[in-house]
């Protein structure tokens, strides 16, 4: 097996790609970008949730469906629109991703992910889950006769 894989020559390729001088650095800047956009999901991921299932807020039914947006939204469009939206003379062109990539993608990232992480669950889910009071009944009944 390491006999063929030497002589199709695909280890000087690997060895190439990952010795490449970018190679670290790439793989830094993605951890970076993902640990910040992770953080920035949690954050406002719990806060959507808390607002949505335990508040009486009015419009809390519009952030909920405003958090769930980036599922109906295909992400080659979301990029297009990222991209457009930094450009020069626009409102945001402080978030160029030709300076500094870093603003943008975490925002991408996060925008992206957090469907996911402000999913809140369902009131009615926590009935499903929990064993009714006549079963507790039972159940105790049952062991106080032992």
């Amino acid at each position: 097996m390491a006999q063929s894989f030497r002589a199709t020559g695909r280890s000087s390729t690997f060895r190439d790609a990952l010795g490449h001088s970018l190679t670290l650095p790439s793989i830094q800047n993605s951890l970076k970008y993902a640990s910040l956009a992770t953080l920035v999901d949690v954050v406002l991921g719990i806060a959507i949730a808390y607002v949505v299932v335990r508040t009486k807020l009015p419009g809390r039914e519009v952030l909920d469906a405003i958090a769930m947006l980036p599922l109906a939204v295909p992400g080659i469009v979301l990029a297009f629109g990222y991209l457009a939206m930094t450009q020069e003379r626009k409102h945001v062109r402080a978030l160029n991703p030709i300076k500094d990539p870093l603003p943008i993608l975490v925002i991408a990232y996060s925008v992206r992910r957090l469907p996911m992480s402000s999913v809140p669950p369902r009131r009615d889910f926590s009935k499903q889950v929990s064993p009714s009071r006549k079963l507790r009944k039972t159940s105790a009944a049952h062991r106080s006769e032992r």
